[in-house]
């Protein structure tokens, strides 16, 4: 049984997608390729175009889901608000699994931010810092003095430059996704793939 939210196909079908995936077989593709990991996927078949570009970005994948300091719940708050923000069909649904396990996000603080409500009293104080955080970065490019220190109060400096770069990844990752029509590969483990807005 699917969830009443979860987008049922590809939203781009190969037939209308605008730029071809990159041939991993070509010579300057392939040993970049190879060096991927978990990330060999359509995102980076794409990406796999900018072969000079494509393993740092794979690196940075790496880094964001492995290597932070910044916890797991502030990172898929991030996360999953760029891709309600940006609306970005695919890496919400990446996430919803990852966001619900690791980041132990409910289900009704998905659909909260589905909704884009992220001044909701589902989420904690810090919740809705981050959040804030995260919304005025994207909309404004900066964020004001009141939203920098109610984050600096509880983020170090390490964890705060953590939670630019994701937020300035995933806008990144999304505007790619979209523009080039990307099709994603569905994981159907877990069927609460939500869209990211009602």
């Amino acid at each position: 049984m699917t969830h009443p939210l979860i987008p049922e196909t590809n939203e781009f079908p190969a037939s209308t997608r605008r730029l071809a995936y990159a041939d991993i077989t070509r010579p300057e593709v392939r040993h970049v390729w190879d060096g991927l990991g978990f990330v060999q996927d359509n995102f980076f078949r794409m990406l796999a175009h900018a072969p000079t570009l494509v393993g740092a970005l794979g690196s940075l994948v790496h880094g964001i889901l492995g290597e932070l300091e910044l916890d797991a719940r502030h990172r898929e708050l991030a996360i999953m608000h760029v891709n309600h923000v940006r609306n970005v069909r695919s890496t919400w649904a990446w996430h919803v699994d990852i966001a619900l396990t690791d980041g132990g996000i409910s289900r009704e603080q998905l659909f909260a931010l589905q909704r884009g409500d992220i001044a909701s009293s589902i989420f904690s104080n810090d919740d809705r810092a981050v959040l804030r955080f995260v919304d005025e970065l994207l909309l404004n490019g900066a964020v004001c003095d009141d939203s920098f220190e109610a984050v600096g109060a509880r983020l170090s400096s390490r964890q705060l430059m953590e939670l630019m770069i994701i937020t300035g990844a995933y806008a990144m990752f999304g505007n790619i996704m979209e523009t080039a029509e990307i099709q994603i590969e569905w994981e159907s483990a877990d069927p609460l793939h939500l869209s990211p807005r009602h």
